[in-house]
């Protein structure tokens, strides 16, 4: 329930243009797939969560999901990626 609902949210913010409230979405996209275990989808929210922040220069958002790519490339055992983040 809570993807579906997500997967609205993420419809209406690409119709609207909001970037900010999508990069905010697709961060809390990537803690369900982490709850789900799902890594590759936990990946790719992450990732798209940080693409959306550094393009609206948001620094917050930026320092938490560089943390969250972090976590999980140390998570996945690949320290040398997790150093990047």
């Amino acid at each position: 329930e809570a993807l579906d609902a997500a997967f609205k949210g993420e419809a209406a913010l690409l119709q609207s243009g909001n970037q900010l409230h999508l990069g905010y979405l697709y961060s809390i996209m990537a803690d369900v797939y982490m709850a789900f275990d799902k890594p590759p989808l936990r990946l790719e929210y992450a990732q798209k969560a940080l693409a959306l922040a550094e393009e609206n220069k948001d620094e917050l958002s930026i320092s938490q999901n560089q943390a969250k790519l972090g976590r999980f490339f140390l998570e996945q055992g690949n320290r040398a990626e997790s150093r990047y983040y």
